[in-house]
């Protein structure tokens, strides 16, 4: 619902967050091998794959998001806990 995202909270945003796996994975000595076996992977160590998206992408896809977020439902009493068995 809101940033800073990914394990780290490296990033602010979503739109942040798509950027940077747009930009591809890079061959490093801390990314595990087992992320760069797929067949669009090469062996080439100064190639990286991405999404390969469009600016016009990232924004219809940060917009798409955005209408999957509903405030009323985060600061709704009825939903605040699941384990409640009568609505307050």
């Amino acid at each position: 619902m809101t940033g800073p995202y990914m394990h780290d909270g490296r990033f602010e945003t979503i739109e942040d967050v798509l950027v940077h796996y747009n930009a591809g994975i890079q061959h490093s000595s801390t990314v595990s091998p087992l992320t760069l076996q797929a067949d669009n992977v090469t062996s080439d160590p100064d190639a990286s794959f991405g999404l390969n998206l469009e600016p016009f992408e990232v924004d219809a896809i940060v917009a798409f998001l955005d209408t999957l977020t509903d405030e009323s439902f985060l600061t709704n009493p009825r939903f605040s806990n699941p384990f409640l068995t009568e609505l307050p």
